[in-house]
């Protein structure tokens, strides 16, 4: 058992391994106070939070002369190509979340073109939680700062994004 699940069973707000109402309004008043996950960092609190949830994300399918540009990622969780994205923010638009993605992973902006597909994610090399990702079609004007272009999908892509590839390559054949 954990401190914070003994704080909460030593004050009376879990009984029985169930939250009382007192306890679910305690949670729910630190919750508030947590910034929302694309303003703040959230640490350890990320994937325990997450995993409760299917938050939803936008994927940037950037396409320019035929090939796709994707960007590396070799951390805890993934080794390998991707598309640049990330997760939508409360009262935030899938294209606010997009132009925040692009600056940050790319230091460029994206221009949109059109909703592609989504797919729910729930297995793949250290999926830490289900998402839901959008997978939208945009192009950039000048050269991003990171990434690779590519007309064929790469052997090393993170296992989760291989099955975005058919919907990508017909996005390169347009």
């Amino acid at each position: 058992m954990t401190g914070s699940v003994k704080l909460f069973e030593d004050r009376g707000w879990i009984k029985d391994g169930e939250y009382t109402q007192e306890g679910l309004s305690a949670l729910a008043e630190l919750m508030g106070s947590l910034q929302p996950v694309h303003k703040g960092r959230w640490g350890p609190l990320f994937v325990p939070l997450m995993s409760k949830l299917v938050p939803a994300c936008v994927e940037l399918v950037i396409v320019r002369d035929k090939k796709v540009l994707l960007t590396s990622r070799n951390d805890a969780y993934f080794n390998g190509w991707h598309t640049p994205g990330t997760f939508i923010g409360p009262d935030e638009t899938w294209q606010q979340a997009a132009s925040r993605a692009a600056i940050r992973e790319l230091q460029c902006d994206v221009v949109f073109e059109r909703y592609l597909t989504s797919f729910l994610q729930t297995t793949g090399d250290n999926l830490r939680f289900a998402e839901l990702g959008s997978l939208i079609l945009c192009r950039i004007e000048g050269d991003p700062a990171t990434g690779s272009w590519f007309s064929s999908m790469p052997h090393d892509i993170l296992d989760h994004h291989r099955k975005f590839w058919p919907t990508i390559a017909s996005a390169l054949d347009s």
